[in-house]
């Protein structure tokens, strides 16, 4: 089994970049703040991105919340 991690970023800077990277993936592990909402909401956006990309029926997707410490905004 090889394993390839990578942090795409959710900034716009990063969003031309991010299909190179997914692509022909199987999993995908989406990453939230806590802290902030607008990051919730926004992993519709990537979810549907990765529909694009790769086979849904075939990608595994886990979602993780991140920054649980800190006060919401």
């Amino acid at each position: 089994m090889k394993i390839h991690l990578w942090d795409t970023g959710g900034a716009d800077r990063f969003r031309a970049m991010a299909p190179l990277y997914y692509r022909d993936a199987v999993g995908a592990f989406l990453v939230y703040d806590c802290s902030d909402k607008r990051t919730f909401k926004s992993l519709d956006y990537w979810i549907k991105e990765l529909s694009e990309y790769v086979d849904k029926d075939k990608m595994c997707i886990a979602i993780a919340g991140n920054k649980c410490d800190l006060p919401e905004e």
